[in-house]
């Protein structure tokens, strides 16, 4: 979604791994993109 302009929050729920992982990925692709602005942060639930 990143690169269709949207501003995206990565979330996660129950495997902190899995949660680690999928933040790292998301960091690198806004940054492939020049995009840091439109991915503010990860949403976390419980």
């Amino acid at each position: 979604m990143l690169d269709k302009g949207f501003t995206v929050w990565p979330s996660a729920w129950n495997m902190p791994e899995a949660a680690l992982n999928l933040l790292e990925r998301s960091y690198r692709q806004t940054k492939e993109l020049k995009a840091e602005e439109r991915m503010p942060g990860m949403l976390v639930t419980g």
